[in-house]
């Protein structure tokens, strides 16, 4: 077996030479809404016909994070995704973020645009807050798959929350983000392993 091989930020086949479409004006296909839904104006975009399908991002990240499963997923589905409260064009909550209200936030989602009980996938922190909703909730979402997401609540992420908790650790850690976010989310989000690869 060969070991794992790091590559270098410039070597990641991900990283994007061309904008994608996400960033460019939007087709026939992908409709972006933002409107207030409770207390935050939050912005979610919609692609494709079909069945509803929900993803939902993880920490640090935003729905722009699909952008590379978005056209297979969307010639079979109509793919929701939003920003999350506090990432990318959803506006930040006044109180913290707590697992349990960001969880409640997603099934409150759901009920908001129609598709209540629809199958999801949830990435990393996404998949953790869908799987606190289904277990709170069982009838909130449909089938749920979890991709990297923490399947118990671990010391780690207790102490995370419990850091984002206090009242300068956001502006910290949005400074420390900021300084370099593209390098930042290749480094934490986008892990690359040429093993992994398919042949």
């Amino acid at each position: 077996m060969r070991p794992f091989r790091q590559l270098r930020f410039e070597d990641l086949p991900e990283v994007p030479r061309v904008p994608h479409a996400w960033a460019r004006a939007e087709t026939s296909t992908d409709t972006v809404r933002s409107e207030a839904f409770g207390a935050l104006r939050t912005t979610w975009r919609v692609f494709g016909e079909g069945p509803p399908l929900l993803l939902v991002h993880g920490l640090m990240t935003a729905g722009y994070s699909w952008r590379y499963v978005l056209e297979p997923l969307g010639a079979r589905y109509r793919v929701i995704v939003p920003d999350l409260p506090g990432s990318g064009d959803t506006d930040a909550p006044d109180t913290s973020y707590h697992p349990d209200r960001l969880a409640d936030w997603i099934g409150a989602f759901a009920d908001h645009v129609g598709i209540r009980g629809a199958p999801t996938i949830g990435n990393s922190l996404g998949g953790y807050l869908c799987l606190r909703l289904a277990l709170r909730d069982p009838g909130a979402l449909g089938p749920l798959v979890d991709l990297h997401s923490p399947g118990v609540p671990l010391l780690r992420l207790h102490a995370l929350h419990a850091a984002m908790s206090l009242p300068f650790a956001q502006g910290l850690l949005r400074r420390l983000v900021h300084r370099d976010p593209e390098r930042w989310v290749h480094r934490n989000v986008h892990y690359y392993d040429e093993t992994l690869k398919s042949r």
